[in-house]
């Protein structure tokens, strides 16, 4: 019987942003690339609810047309990915989404001081 391998690395392996990689991880041997790509040997379940984090952050950074056809994209994906929190997280989306549309209509996913108009004129 083949020995299944466990996933033990810090808890701060669980936030692999790209831009919060630093320190040890861009210096050392392990660069931001290898951790990702041990990740997606060892753990291919912890490394798909990465990538769909991931994608679902990119979906609020975009215009609205372009976060409307990602978040759809994305509730497929997640939801068929079986991956429980997930597919939870999809249902509540679902269920609001349209006042997910209406945040992504008015930018109110991107913070106040990186919009391009203001409030007041």
């Amino acid at each position: 019987m083949k020995r299944q391998l466990t996933l033990r690395i810090p808890g701060w392996t669980s936030q692999l942003c790209r831009e919060r990689l630093s320190g040890y991880l861009r210096t050392g041997r392990f660069g931001p690339g290898r951790v990702r790509s041990w990740i997606q040997r060892t753990n291919p379940r912890l490394y798909r609810a990465y990538l769909l984090k991931e994608q679902l952050r990119e979906a609020f950074r975009q215009p609205f047309e372009d976060a409307v056809v990602l978040l759809d994209r994305w509730l497929a994906w997640a939801i068929r990915s079986r991956l429980a929190p997930f597919v939870e997280v999809a249902r509540m989306v679902l269920d609001q989404m349209e006042a997910i549309e209406a945040a992504l209509y008015l930018n109110l996913s991107t913070p106040a001081s990186r919009r391009s108009t203001t409030a007041y004129g």
